[in-house]
């Protein structure tokens, strides 16, 4: 199984998301409610099994992470090991929370976002994503 590319900043210290974009939500709501006639409500758990969804934002990335991430995301050869097809494969990555920093097995939830940061000349860029556990 692929794993999520160690981001490094300058100095060799681990590029960490934006903490402030940073969203740990349950995948879907897995809540049924009946309404009855007498405007009560009955709710139960639709399955036993709640998936996480984590919001992951990264800003000032250069170029280098920007790379690696663009070549996992597309499953580049050129990555070790080899990339995850957009959101068809999974992979081990580890939440960057200090408390929490547990492994998870996700894939992408949609398309990275790449943008470049104004008057940077393409050198750092504003990398977004949204993962799924599998």
């Amino acid at each position: 199984m692929a794993t999520f590319p160690v981001l490094q900043r300058l100095g060799g210290q681990t590029h960490n998301p934006i903490v402030g974009d940073f969203d740990d939500t349950m995948a879907t709501d897995p809540t049924i409610r009946s309404r009855s006639e007498g405007g009560y409500v009955t709710s139960r758990a639709r399955n036993t099994r709640n998936p996480r969804k984590w919001t992951v934002k990264y800003n000032w990335m250069s170029q280098v992470n920007k790379d690696k991430v663009k070549d996992f995301e597309k499953g580049s050869a050129s990555t070790t090991p080899v990339g995850v097809s957009g959101g068809s494969d999974s992979f081990t990555w580890t939440n960057p929370e200090p408390v929490v920093a547990t492994t998870h097995t996700v894939r992408f939830f949609g398309l990275v976002s790449f943008k470049a940061h104004a008057d940077t000349n393409f050198l750092y860029w504003m990398v977004d994503f949204v993962l799924e556990e599998v």
